[in-house]
């Protein structure tokens, strides 16, 4: 049994879609580029923006470098907001905690996304928030932790 179970919260706790989709059409917007169809979007939920903004735009580094900052324009100041509880959630989190699990912590690169946490039910079974880089998660995966997925 594990002490501790680590979740990312960006995709796993949280349906960020919502954000994400508006952020990147705003920032191609603003940039004057076309938007790309919505299973081209779903392929920006989680691989580093500069890699998406590049591979799916055609951008090269200094454009989707820009693209990304205004992308957080957006995403930092109403993005976040957009976030929703993903299904299923609250009901693993409450088995869990039934089923004894010490601390239950949040994992997040992105310190904003914290905010999101706080509307939604899922923070009563929180024991700990971290804002982690994601070459600290592997050493965490490295010595016996739990990080969903």
């Amino acid at each position: 049994m594990y002490r501790f179970v680590l979740f990312d919260l960006d995709g796993t706790l949280t349906d960020s879609r919502e954000g994400i989709f508006n952020s990147v059409r705003y920032s191609l917007d603003k940039l004057g580029r076309p938007c790309p169809p919505y299973e081209t979007l779903l392929r920006f939920v989680g691989p580093p923006l500069h890699d998406s903004f590049e591979r799916y735009c055609g951008m090269d580094a200094q454009e989707s470098h820009r693209a990304v900052n205004v992308f957080r324009e957006r995403y930092e100041t109403i993005g976040w907001a957009e976030n929703k509880a993903a299904p299923g959630m609250v009901e693993l989190m409450r088995c869990l905690i039934s089923a004894s699990a010490a601390y239950i912590c949040l994992l997040s690169e992105v310190p904003v996304l914290f905010s999101c946490i706080c509307r939604y039910p899922l923070n009563t079974f929180l024991s700990v928030a971290l804002h982690l880089s994601f070459r600290f998660s592997l050493i965490l995966l490295r010595l016996g932790y739990c990080i969903l997925p």
